[in-house]
């Protein structure tokens, strides 16, 4: 975690937000996995998951300093946010580092052919406290499985499920 901590102040000229180092320092994979957060995309409401948190660590793909490494080269961020999460479709979501938006979450698309990313909270914690579960009701017609998924607060379930969001209707 020292060395961790020690890059982000070296990379950043700043320190993890508390509420987010507070998050690292007690993570549980499975209090997050299939949790659901909406943004706005262009004027329209749009949902997505969180596949996986990046962790601590320098040289796999699941780390937070290899995936920044990784998509600022490719341009994919700018040198101020920090990837910490991925939805189920591969994009980022990240931190804010910068003064003027500091520890300010973003949605990041990874495959688009400029730097596109949407404003999603303004904090760590602002983001957690927007994140639900999901639950399906599942109907099948001849033609169609259709998928409704349901909030649930801030509870947890283990058996997250991802769907993509052009195919679900969140409903409270």
């Amino acid at each position: 975690m020292e060395d961790f901590l020690k890059w982000i102040k070296n990379t950043f000229d700043t320190n993890l937000p508390n509420d987010y180092l507070q998050f690292l320092l007690s993570y549980d994979e499975s209090s997050v996995v299939g949790k659901v957060f909406q943004f706005f995309e262009n004027e329209k409401l749009t949902s997505t998951d969180i596949h996986y948190f990046f962790k601590i660590g320098k040289n796999k793909m699941n780390c937070i300093e290899w995936n920044y490494n990784n998509y600022l080269s490719e341009d994919i961020i700018p040198a101020f946010f920090l990837p910490i999460a991925e939805d189920s479709g591969g994009n980022l979501i990240c931190l804010s580092m910068d003064v003027e938006n500091y520890s300010r979450i973003y949605f990041v698309l990874h495959d688009s052919f400029e730097m596109t990313y949407f404003f999603v909270a303004n904090s760590f914690s602002e983001w957690c406290s927007k994140m639900y579960s999901q639950q399906i009701n599942r109907q099948n017609d001849e033609s169609n499985t259709i998928y409704t998924f349901k909030k649930y607060g801030s509870e947890i379930y283990s058996n997250g499920i991802t769907k993509d969001s052009s195919n679900v209707d969140v409903s409270e």
